[in-house]
């Protein structure tokens, strides 16, 4: 799987949204996504939070593959 600057991804239970900004290879191999995350708080699930997060790309493809998170291609969006 080719992931792509602009693409999206939804994790259902805690109503959060990614957008992949950036990618850069770590020094070990690895490549590393920058990600904007919103995310609905525990206490209210209609306030949310936005910040700015790193994962791995393998993690991050492991998590679409196994149907953990919802993939959205930004050129098919």
């Amino acid at each position: 799987m080719k992931l792509n600057i602009g693409d999206m991804i939804y994790f259902a239970p805690h109503n959060a949204l990614g957008v992949l900004l950036s990618c850069h290879r770590h020094p070990d191999g690895d490549n590393i996504w920058k990600y904007s995350l919103r995310s609905a708080t525990k206490k209210d699930l209609s306030h949310h939070l936005v910040n700015v997060y790193e994962a791995q790309e393998c993690k991050i493809v492991e998590s679409i593959e196994s149907g953990r998170f919802e993939y959205y291609n930004a050129k098919t969006v």
